[in-house]
C-alpha cells in the first residue's frame, strides 16, 4: 500500500525569526510594502493607524502560534504582535509576495480581549 503524502510536506519552510523581523523592519522604514484591501477596511474598523502598525512591525515580537499556511497562495502568513506609543496591543498579520511584504489584516487585542468579556457577561 502506497504512503499517502501529508499536506504539510508541501508547505514551504517558514522564515526563521531573525529573518523574518529583519526583511520586515526594512521593507517598513524603506515604505516597501503593501496594505491589503482587507487590512485597510480592519485598520478603520478598529481605528489602527499607520503610525501604530509600522511602530509594532518595527519592535514587535513574532507570535508563531498565530502563523497560519495559507493553501490558497501557497504562503504563510506570520502574527507579529506588540505595544504601540500609546500601549495597545496589536497584531499584524504580514506575507510576503515577489514584491515584497503585504499587511494581511490588522488586530487590536486589547479591544478583542473586551469582546470576548462581554460576550461572557451576557451568558
Amino acid at each position: 500500500m502506497a504512503k499517502q503524502k501529508s499536506k504539510k510536506k508541501n508547505r514551504p519552510e517558514k522564515i526563521s525569526d531573525s529573518i523574518l523581523m529583519e526583511n520586515i523592519k526594512i521593507a517598513v522604514v524603506e515604505g516597501n510594502y503593501r496594505k491589503m484591501p482587507h487590512a485597510q477596511d480592519r485598520g478603520i474598523e478598529r481605528k489602527i493607524l499607520k503610525t501604530e502598525f509600522e511602530h509594532v512591525l518595527k519592535t514587535g515580537r513574532r507570535a508563531k502560534k498565530h502563523d497560519q499556511f495559507k493553501e490558497i497562495y501557497k504562503q504563510w502568513n506570520y502574527a507579529i504582535e506588540g505595544r504601540t506609543l500609546d500601549d495597545r496591543s496589536i497584531r499584524v498579520a504580514v506575507s510576503f509576495d515577489e514584491d515584497g511584504l503585504l499587511i494581511i489584516t490588522l488586530i487590536d487585542l486589547d479591544l478583542q480581549e473586551e469582546d470576548l468579556y462581554e460576550k461572557e457577561e451576557r451568558n
